[in-house]
């Protein structure tokens, strides 16, 4: 039996032997079967990806896109994942969560405690 850890140092040191740079990008289905081979049990592709999000938050630069993950051979690597993968999505719920409080104030006529974040996606918009 592997714990999490073995398999999150698997993942770091196969990314970073494999090579650096999009052009050796693995993408998730190819590299869980390596995992479930080097374990020799099946790993799911969400044990891959919580292994993924393990290793970023202590600070590893692990990148993803369309291809797959791999290891980042610049930081504009690292800023694209992060352009990509995490602001993009969030200015969008942040979008969906201004409208909603929007309708909410017009509803109920009054203004809401998160006009903080309203403003901060105002002037994100005006970039």
């Amino acid at each position: 039996m592997r714990s999490n850890s073995e398999l999150e140092n698997f993942i770091l040191d196969f990314l970073y032997r494999r090579g650096a740079g999009e052009a050796f990008a693995i993408a998730l289905p190819a590299l869980t079967k390596i995992a479930g081979e080097r374990f020799h049990q099946e790993i799911s592709a969400s044990e891959i990806r919580q292994a993924v999000r393990n290793l970023r938050l202590v600070g590893n630069p692990l990148c993803s896109s369309n291809s797959g993950y791999y290891w980042p051979s610049s930081l504009k690597d690292v800023d694209l994942t992060i352009r990509t993968k995490f602001l993009s999505p969030a200015k969008s719920e942040l979008r969906l969560a201004n409208r909603m409080r929007l309708g909410a104030q017009r509803y109920f006529g009054v203004q809401s405690e998160f006009e903080d974040l309203y403003l901060a996606v105002s002037a994100e918009r005006e970039e």
